[in-house]
């Protein structure tokens, strides 16, 4: 009789049997990839390589930084509005109030407009101007310039640049430079043991004109309401501005301009309406008869610069303009500086008419100092008591709080002693 297999005879089998099987595997698959065509590189988009910044890289003795120049024709539009329309223009001095003798020697082409971002909005000294923007005629043309920090060892080499630039203009022009782009390049020259003084050039900010002209009359005034409701230029695909430090930290990252790329817009865009709402202001502040689209509102807002800037003659014209051809409020609010303007200007006569004109308007709210000094002027006048008194007593009637009918009826009383 034949000797049964032993126990382990079986499991050894069931082993060759697998390897063979797996070696049958192993040669059809070797052999379908041989036969298949390499995959296209085309199609491997992780290599793509991502597009360039515009511009190019600026070598100096003390390093390298990136710039950017944009040329445009002077007689470029933006939006509504011809760049070269500043070329001749000169600058009402209101707008210049503080830097005496500054407007008359206003010159476009020795103008330079200022734009930084930044990486942060709190300023300090660790707040770096990553970006400077830069806009200026030269000779046909229109220039923006932009200046690039790539990595923070390119700041010196960036601020030198910028303060051997900043000599050849006699005026500096900013959205809201007085308060952060001065103040933060000031501080970034100064940690760069950099004397440069930011405050020799006449300083332009259009902020506050802006808000002077338009407060309450747009949505709000930040720059970019200002370029779609004055200057008609409406941005499409910009980037906002509370994402711009963190776009530049994720360049510091990773190194894809891409999305840099679009700051670089932002920052042009910007430069642009400033130059745009430049044309605006400097048209309607010199001639606001002449502007386009000005109306009695304007005449009384900027019947106000000139006001505070001492031309009293010139706010007082404008005021009387407004005066007779506004309505509403605006008409209420015409009368009530041109009576000031009067009295400045030692015109009794002017002041109280337009005073009594004032409390006329069916919808008026004079404050109490109207009816005070009117009532003065007829207690000056000889007989003049008794008109003094129905203008007070108008006063008690119309006043709105108790300390205002308190200060009203102590006049009263004494102007009703005169008349006795």
């Amino acid at each position: 009789m034949c000797a049964p297999p032993s126990a382990s005879a079986a499991p050894a089998a069931r082993i060759a049997g697998l390897r063979a099987e797996l070696d049958a595997l192993l040669k059809r698959h070797r052999a379908a990839a041989a036969s298949s065509p390499p995959p296209s590189p085309a199609a491997d988009h992780a290599s793509d390589p991502a597009p360039p910044l515009p511009g190019a890289e600026v070598l100096t003795p003390i390093g390298a930084y990136h710039r950017v120049i944009t040329r445009l024709p002077a007689h470029s539009a933006h939006g509504a509005v011809r760049l070269d329309a500043l070329l001749g223009a000169g600058v009402p001095r209101p707008l210049f109030r503080g830097q005496p003798g500054r407007a008359a020697g206003f010159d476009a082409r020795r103008a330079l407009l200022l734009d930084t971002e930044t990486t942060g909005l709190a300023g300090g000294t660790g707040t770096y101007a990553f970006l400077v923007g830069l806009a200026f005629f030269v000779g046909d043309e229109f220039q923006v310039h932009q200046l690039l920090m790539r990595d923070h060892g390119e700041e010196a080499a960036l601020l030198s640049d910028l303060a051997a630039l900043l000599p050849q203009f006699d005026t500096l022009v900013t959205y809201n430079g007085k308060a952060f782009d001065v103040p933060l390049l000031e501080a970034r020259f100064c940690l760069a043991r950099r004397e440069v003084d930011l405050r020799r050039p006449a300083h332009l900010d259009l902020l506050f004109p802006a808000r002077r002209l338009w407060r309450g009359r747009t949505e709000n005034c930040r720059l970019a309401t200002l370029e779609r409701e004055i200057c008609g230029f409406e941005r499409t695909g910009d980037v906002p501005g509370a994402e711009i430090p963190g776009i530049y930290f994720e360049y510091l990252r990773n190194r894809n301009p891409a999305r840099l790329a679009r700051v670089l817009d932002h920052n042009r865009y910007d430069l642009l309406s400033l130059a745009a709402l430049l044309v605006r202001v400097l048209g309607l502040v010199r001639d606001p008869r002449r502007a386009a689209g000005a109306g009695a509102e304007d005449l009384v807002r900027i019947a106000r610069l000139y006001a505070e800037d001492g031309d009293l003659r010139a706010a007082r014209t404008m005021l009387e303009e407004a005066a007779c051809f506004g309505g509403g409020a605006c008409r209420t609010a015409a009368l009530e500086q041109l009576g000031d303007a009067c009295r400045r200007l030692g015109d009794g006569a002017g002041a109280a008419a337009a005073w009594e004109a004032l409390l006329a308007e069916p919808h008026a709210a004079p404050p109490p100092e109207v009816f005070l000094r009117l009532a003065r002027h007829h207690l000056a006048e000889p007989g003049g008591a008794a008109a003094a008194v129905r203008c007070l007593q108008e006063g008690v009637t119309r006043a709105r709080d108790l300390e205002t009918r308190a200060r009203l009826e102590r006049a009263l009383a004494r102007a009703e002693r005169r008349a006795r």
